[in-house]
């Protein structure tokens, strides 16, 4: 679907995309653009913490983003050392995180990245730097000057911060930047080795058993209160770059340079209206992900159910602060009704996370709740079993629980049998 049939336009629309003259004229004070052979840079500027449509127009967010702000570098900072966990590198409070997010053309080895956005926190400030290939004949020197920003902007301390950025964004990057012998030799670009919070993993362990998926686009409706509407999709963002490097002359049309005005009447008459779609698209991805940072660090620790606490306590798990996950567990564990079937799971969890700390008077005590819960449950008679067995050197109790499990284990009952006639 085109930008015209999303807003229900009919013949050919204006363009709608920023107004501004970069380095040939006069920029705006928060927007510059600057048009170099076969490609597009631009950069936004607002201040933190003030809704972007106010500070620098409409065209800056995706419809359904007006309100939408950058939290403050120090705000962004604590929800990196949430989502992080104790053992993780020391934080730059200044500068966090370096936003990073590429568009491409679609999903094979070939693909080609022909959009990317970075942001970065400066003196109470966000930055903003969109690149936008025209011509894939440029592609060395637009992601030459992507890496450039990159490596100059990040330093020690700060983390790149992308949505399923491990798994799609850096790994395409690096196979274009090999490919084109860009970096230092064996080194190759410095700033693709930074250290990474890719969001999109925390915040599958969280709200995974919350939210309907866990899609960039649905958090942001869910945590954020933002629904983007009339927004353009992967599979247009790809198709679109078939469109661009099928049209003759597109790069000079673009950056103003054509002779002959029959030249830009001759292109698609909504490409530039689908290319500007493109882009806020991926401005929007970028802007808001600070944003959205710090929702999924509240959630985890605040969560706000039992499946929530649950995913929380596992990423907690992960990232090596297992007290913290039993903390954010414990309440409602003891809340939650246990005729739940989540509760038994919740339960479970918890008392493998006592366990694992040494804490084995708790963990009986839930495998007992479970047990009274839902007679027969394997795992909890199991687990049960072995801690009588083991460290109360009760093996009598220990045949009694291993007996009533749905599934006894035969050679357990058989052991159990034989401790218990030795005594």
């Amino acid at each position: 679907m085109r930008l015209r049939d999303r807003l229900g336009a009919r013949g050919k629309q204006p363009n709608t995309s920023p107004s501004f003259e970069g380095d040939r004229g006069a920029p705006s004070r928060d927007v510059r653009a600057r048009f170099t052979r076969g490609w597009e840079q631009t950069r936004w500027t607002a201040p933190v913490a003030t809704p972007l449509s106010a500070a620098l127009g409409p065209q800056a967010v995706p419809r359904g983003m007006e309100t939408l702000a950058v939290p403050e570098a120090e705000r962004v900072a604590a929800a990196v050392r949430s989502l992080e966990g104790p053992a993780a590198a020391s934080l730059d409070a200044a500068r966090p995180v370096v936003v990073l997010d590429i568009e491409t053309s679609g999903l094979g080895a070939s693909l080609v990245p022909f959009m990317a956005a970075v942001a970065w926190h400066e003196r109470g400030r966000m930055h903003l730097m969109q690149w936008t290939l025209h011509d894939g004949a440029a592609e060395r020197a637009f992601l030459a000057d992507v890496f450039a920003c990159l490596d100059g902007i990040l330093r020690p301390g700060t983390r790149l911060l992308s949505y399923n950025g491990k798994s799609f964004d850096l790994p395409r990057l690096r196979v274009r930047a090999q490919r084109l012998a860009l970096g230092a030799g064996a080194r190759g670009v410095p700033s693709l080795g930074a250290s990474h919070l890719d969001l999109v993993i925390p915040a599958r362990r969280v709200l995974k058993g919350a939210l309907p998926n866990c899609r960039l686009s649905t958090l942001e409706a869910e945590l954020l209160g933002h629904k983007r509407r009339g927004d353009m999709g992967g599979m247009e963002i790809a198709e679109l770059w078939e469109r661009m490097a099928s049209t003759p002359g597109l790069a000079d049309a673009l950056a103003g340079e054509s002779d002959h005005d029959e030249d830009d009447d001759a292109l698609d008459p909504f490409l530039r209206e689908d290319l500007a779609a493109a882009q806020l698209h991926n401005r929007g991805d970028v802007w808001a992900l600070c944003s959205v940072a710090t929702a999924v660090a509240q959630r985890l620790e605040r969560p706000q159910s039992l499946a929530e606490a649950m995913g929380a306590a596992n990423h907690l798990r992960q990232i090596e602060a297992p007290a913290a996950a039993i903390e954010v567990l414990h309440a409602f564990v003891e809340e939650a009704s246990p005729v739940r079937p989540v509760w038994v799971d919740a339960a479970l969890l918890l008392a493998d996370l006592h366990r694992s700390e040494g804490q084995h008077g708790s963990a009986a005590a839930l495998w007992r709740r479970v047990c009274k819960a839902a007679p027969g449950h394997l795992g909890a008679h199991e687990s049960l079993a072995k801690h009588l067995e083991h460290k109360e050197r009760r093996p009598d109790l220990a045949l009694e629980v291993a007996r009533a499990s749905l599934a006894p284990c035969p050679k357990r009952i058989a052991r159990l049998e034989k401790k218990v006639a030795r005594q």
